[in-house]
């Protein structure tokens, strides 16, 4: 597991809680719509503007745009009003995790580790673990 001191959770809640506050009214304007492509892509290009200075490389933030356009495909179609809540914990979510995994990729190639060094669960993904042991849930966020 990766352990986040409170302080650094903290941080990384402002963080997406910034990104998010720019989402809300893309959401409230479209409340009465499908979830079309195009929405999604105004709403990934939104968070992927708001975060451009946290992910250094191509790589990296071509993985985020991915991961966000996978978090709301599974609600294409549906009205906005109908999903904006799951959409919102979903993107939250993937925020939380890719923003903090792009702070340890640059706080390992500042300390010269390697990716080897890493713990991982059995899924092959990191496990964020409080100081106080809490694992963060979309909730926390």
């Amino acid at each position: 597991p990766i352990f986040l001191t409170e302080s650094s959770f903290s941080i990384l809640e402002q963080e997406v809680k910034r990104v998010m506050i720019q989402v809300i009214p893309l959401l409230r304007d479209n409340l009465s719509e499908p979830l079309t492509s195009q929405i999604q892509l105004n709403i990934a290009s939104t968070i992927i503007r708001s975060t451009a200075s946290v992910f250094d490389s191509d790589q990296i933030s071509e993985n985020f745009a991915g991961n966000l356009t996978t978090a709301m495909k599974r609600y294409e179609g549906n009205t906005v009003q109908d999903c904006a809540h799951n959409i919102i914990v979903d993107l939250s979510e993937v925020l939380f995790q890719d923003v903090h995994t792009s702070h340890i990729i640059v706080d390992e190639e500042e300390s010269g580790q390697s990716e080897d060094e890493e713990d991982e669960d059995e899924d092959g993904e990191e496990e964020l673990v409080l100081e106080n042991g809490h694992t963060p849930t979309p909730q926390d966020v």
